[in-house]
């Protein structure tokens, strides 16, 4: 059963990105780093929540089955790993905006939106 899962997936994706951090050091690429990795994993699980129900329709199988029977657990999962993408943003945000001087400030914003992607 996937009902844990929502809880479960993000404190893992916390977790790794606290032992990243103690690992690799806190700074503007590594934090940029992991705001690319919460973006992707979002992704991905957005898209299993996406194509699960056409996916069925087209071609019915046991992981398609898998899919649309857990869509809630897996949509709510997508949702707290995009919520940790977006704490993992913002604190890269407010790096950017706390190291450079007021005239990068609206630079620093835009790049660092545009860096995770």
């Amino acid at each position: 059963s996937l009902k844990s899962l929502p809880i479960v997936f993000p404190t893992i994706q916390i977790v790794l990105a606290i032992v990243f951090i103690q690992l690799f050091g806190f700074d503007e690429h590594n934090m940029a780093f992991l705001t690319r990795v919460t973006a992707k994993t979002s992704f991905i699980t957005f898209l299993f929540v996406f194509l699960a129900s056409p996916l069925f329709y087209v071609q019915k199988n046991v992981f398609s089955t898998f899919l649309k029977k857990n869509r809630k657990h897996l949509g709510l999962k997508f949702a707290a790993a995009h919520f940790v993408h977006l704490i993992v943003l913002l604190i890269l945000i407010f790096h950017l905006c706390y190291s450079t001087t007021p005239v990068a400030l609206a630079y620093g914003i835009h790049l660092a939106y545009l860096q995770h992607s």
